[in-house]
């Protein structure tokens, strides 16, 4: 059987990266023996706090599948759709894939493959069930690791994308994992402020997906926060960032969410087709500052009202 590299999305969350451990070592006992993880992106300063806690090395970095040797097999994590994948999927043979995000169509294969997508909270969520499925127990470190694509995607179940499994999941490895949720969350959400203490690029790329809507381009950037006092103070060199973002890549839209994870809501700053931005449904302060109240979701709350917006352009 052939190696398979699985692999989360471009500028990889902590969901992303802490999946494709998951994954690789859910798939190494069961279907897949010379399966590994992989990233294509940088490792988050948050995300960096996990693997040490879990006493975890990094995934292999894969920039570009041309890199591999031929014939390697890749499964998904936390995506499917080619633009947020790594350099050059669409050459390379996919096997499986596990995500909650929305279906785009780019998956093609020859052959039937595990095609895994629900809209629960995160994808460890499912990951984890998949364990709980096949009899297998997670160890501590890997309990760990989906613990925290939990926690970070659902904002400890507090997101509008948490689901009953969600609950139910994470009572149960984290019991595994030995760690208290609430502690955990405060650990892994006091790591590395970007808006404190992240340079720009950082602020705009650590957390960034891109997507395509009737031929249009459009490119969301997250962070999270715990309170959003730096906010005014960095709001122009963001905002000057995130302009030459949307010219440098040609959006019709491009956002930049800053999430307060203790309020639940999100400061949004916007640039690209006037148009497009007036057609947004979020609270306006200015032309280009939005408020989203109770918004925190980028999936379920921010994206469909963006493609919504951009398809005034169609």
């Amino acid at each position: 059987m052939s190696e398979l590299y699985v692999m989360g999305h471009r500028n990889p969350d902590t969901d992303a990266i802490c999946g494709a451990i998951a994954l690789a070592d859910f798939l190494s006992q069961t279907v897949y023996p010379h399966a590994q993880p992989s990233r294509c992106g940088n490792i988050p300063e948050r995300t960096a706090w996990v693997l040490e806690q879990a006493g975890l090395e990094a995934p292999k970095l894969i920039t570009n599948t041309a890199d591999c040797v031929e014939g390697v097999d890749f499964a998904l994590v936390d995506h499917n759709e080619f633009q947020q994948s790594v350099e050059g999927i669409e050459n390379v043979s996919i096997v499986y894939v596990v995500d909650h995000h929305r279906l785009a169509g780019d998956v093609l294969t020859k052959s039937p493959i595990r095609f895994i997508n629900e809209p629960v909270g995160s994808s460890c969520t499912i990951i984890a069930r998949e364990y709980k499925y096949a009899g297998l127990t997670p160890s501590k470190a890997i309990a760990t690791c989906l613990c925290a694509g939990l926690i970070s995607d659902t904002l400890l179940l507090t997101s509008p994308t948490t689901t009953d499994l969600d609950r139910e999941i994470l009572p149960w490895i984290a019991e595994l994992a030995e760690i208290n949720t609430e502690k955990f969350t405060e650990g892994f959400f006091a790591v590395g402020s970007l808006l404190g203490a992240g340079t720009p690029d950082a602020v705009l790329n650590t957390d960034r997906k891109d997507f395509e809507e009737n031929g249009l381009k459009l490119t969301i950037a997250q962070i999270e926060e715990r309170g959003l006092g730096p906010f005014e103070g960095r709001r122009q060199e963001l905002e000057l960032e995130l302009n030459q973002l949307c010219i440098d890549g040609d959006y019709t839209l491009a956002l930049l969410v800053v999430t307060d994870i203790k309020e639940n809501s999100s400061m949004i700053i916007a640039a690209g087709k006037s148009q497009v931005i007036d057609s947004l449904p979020f609270e306006r302060k200015d032309d280009t500052l939005f408020y989203g109240k109770g918004v925190c979701s980028r999936k379920k709350q921010i994206f469909p009202a963006a493609a919504a917006a951009v398809a005034t352009m169609a």
